[in-house]
């Protein structure tokens, strides 16, 4: 054998560094010595590709990172998604009547674009009909006045989720909602909002209940990767409890790896 051999104790000898270099056409020699100096820069130049979209990264570069390539695609396709929604039938639901997940969105007119149409058809497009049954889409119109939304008169409205959520005129936080939406309170509302949709998923009797912002746009293929994950979360904890799994980190999110 050329590099290496075994004595009848069992041991592995390997020849001298000067017979391995013999071994080598003066070709070769003089490829190598060529290549040595480059070496080193080869990590760097591995990590500068592969690290460029990670904000932890001393290699995150904001300009590729924020490329809009797949997004566009995807943004594409949520907004043909939403060209048909107004002649989409509701799922025939599965057999129990009980979804596995009830994806709740809650939303309030923003100054400018609206984009929870396009977080909606993102979730849905693509998606099998057994997929599809498996979801109960509940989205919460968090104005005081749900009319005031954009989204209040589209035709996906009435079409895409199994449920919208306003605020009555008789709830008895109205007068302090509305307060908060004249004053900038948003961040306290937010508690009235998230509370609001948590419970009204929790009656649906759904395994899991998914919050998205409205302003997500999901992948194509989510659905099955979120419950293969879940499915890996059941089982490191079958003796134990937990409460959430994060499904994405946004780049200003910092301290992320430590999370347990």
């Amino acid at each position: 054998m050329p590099f290496a051999r075994t004595s009848g104790s069992g041991h592995g000898y390997f020849p001298a560094p000067s017979s391995l270099w013999q071994n080598f056409s003066v070709e070769d020699r003089h490829l190598i010595l060529h290549l040595l100096p480059s070496l080193p820069s080869l990590p760097l130049a591995y990590y500068h590709f592969a690290s460029y979209r990670d904000p932890t990264s001393y290699f995150f570069n904001p300009l590729r990172a924020f490329e809009r390539r797949y997004s566009s695609r995807r943004i594409t396709e949520a907004e043909e998604f939403l060209r048909v929604a107004g002649t989409i039938d509701q799922p025939t639901r599965l057999q129990n009547g009980v979804p596995t997940i009830c994806v709740g969105i809650a939303t309030v007119r923003r100054r400018g674009e609206q984009y929870v149409g396009l977080t909606v058809a993102s979730l849905l497009a693509g998606l099998t009909e057994a997929e599809r049954a498996s979801i109960f889409l509940n989205i919460l119109i968090g104005n005081a006045e749900p009319s005031q939304h954009p989204i209040y008169s589209e035709r996906w409205i009435e079409t895409l989720p199994g449920r919208v959520l306003t605020y009555r005129q008789n709830d008895p936080d109205l007068e302090r909602i509305k307060n908060g939406e004249e004053d900038g309170w948003y961040r306290n509302k937010t508690i009235y909002d998230y509370t609001r949709l948590l419970q009204d998923c929790y009656s649906t009797g759904a395994q899991y209940v998914a919050i998205i912002e409205d302003d997500t746009l999901a992948v194509k293929g989510w659905l099955p990767s979120v419950l293969q994950a879940l499915d890996g979360v059941e089982q490191r904890t079958a003796n134990g409890r937990w409460i959430y799994l994060r499904l994405f980190y946004v780049e200003d999110l910092l301290g992320w790896n430590s999370e347990e």
